[in-house]
Formats: C-alpha cells, structure tokens, sequence
C-alpha cells in the first residue's frame, strides 16, 4: 500500500492481545467511542514492541489464533513490557490453510 501524497510505501506494526476490554462514549460536545482496559494497553505494547510489517501478539492471543490454524512463530526474546513484566510473544507469520 503506498501513501497517494507522496507514493511512498506505507509502513505498519500491528500489535494484537486477547481479554477483557470496557468501552463507551466519551465526551458530550465530541463524543467518542473509546476502549479501555489492560487488555487494549498490551495490544497497544505489543504494537510499540513489534517490527515494521509484522503482526505480533502475545500468547494468549497466539492460543486462539494457534486453535483456527493460524501460523506464528515463536520470538527469540522474552519482552519486558511495561507495566505486565516478561512475556514471551509471538509473530503471526501465516493464515489458515482455507483462508488462502
């Protein structure tokens, strides 16, 4: 995918975790519907935590996605992350055989 204004390929992390979220609207000049939680702050950590053109997650979602057949692969490293302390974390590096 390329930026129109300047033609340049746009680069993405994508960070995904699984649990429990809160959500509402926010605000009454500007309403915004927001998500809270612990659960939205380590998504938000695996993102920060990821690499250009990758999706990374952490364990507990790599169980799900590992369930419907996706492919991960394992990271190197167990991360620090802030706030949640050491997590082993995967990659999500291929998609179910059927959705191909």
């Amino acid at each position: 995918v390329t930026n129109p204004a300047s033609g340049e390929h746009i680069r993405i992390r994508i960070g995904l975790h699984s649990g429990s979220v809160m959500a509402g609207i926010v605000g009454t000049k500007v309403p915004t519907y927001c998500i809270f939680g612990d659960t939205v702050n380590t998504a938000s950590r695996m993102e920060s935590n990821g690499e250009e053109g990758k999706i990374h997650c952490s364990e507990d979602t790599a169980k799900i996605l590992e369930h419907v057949g996706y492919k991960l692969e394992k990271r190197d490293t167990v991360l620090d992350v802030k706030g949640k302390g050491r997590m082993q974390t995967y990659w999500v590096v291929g998609r179910p055989a059927e959705a191909q």
